[in-house]
């Protein structure tokens, strides 16, 4: 149990991005990198996505500001699927829209190193595997 007036270290990501955030991303990469990215599935892990260009870009929309967290959490599953389409040629970015701007991070697989981490305030642990993004390593969009 963390003392009340302790700061948590990383900002956790939250599920079911707002369409909204994502379109405009959309058009902010897109006039930026001169790229066609398009919606994906939403059942897809990465939110947008350009094939002829060879961009993936998964976009969070977090309800605080960038310099709140030390890390920002990334789930296991987006590492994996990060490390194919490095494979196959393709630039992965991740975008989080905070309270104070929009933050961007080019995926380099060197940077990270998978970690359990978890929660128990359900009644029991549930851990999982997780990829921590350093707060330096994400800049202004």
């Amino acid at each position: 149990m963390t003392n009340s007036t302790e700061e948590p270290k990383q900002a956790i990501v939250k599920k079911g991005d707002d369409f909204d955030s994502v379109s405009r991303v959309q058009q902010l990469f897109n006039d930026k990198y001169s790229t066609t990215l398009e919606h994906t599935d939403r059942f897809r892990t990465f939110d947008l996505k350009d094939k002829k260009a060879k961009y993936v870009v998964e976009v969070k929309k977090l309800n605080c500001n960038h310099n709140r967290y030390t890390k920002l959490i990334m789930g296991f599953n987006k590492y994996k699927k990060a490390q194919q389409y490095i494979q196959r040629g393709y630039s992965v970015y991740f975008v989080i829209e905070y309270l104070d701007g929009t933050y961007t991070h080019k995926y380099n697989n060197e940077l990270y190193t998978p970690s359990k981490a978890g929660r128990s305030d359900r009644g029991y642990h549930e851990l999982k595997d997780y990829i921590f993004i350093p707060r330096e390593l994400i800049l202004p969009f």
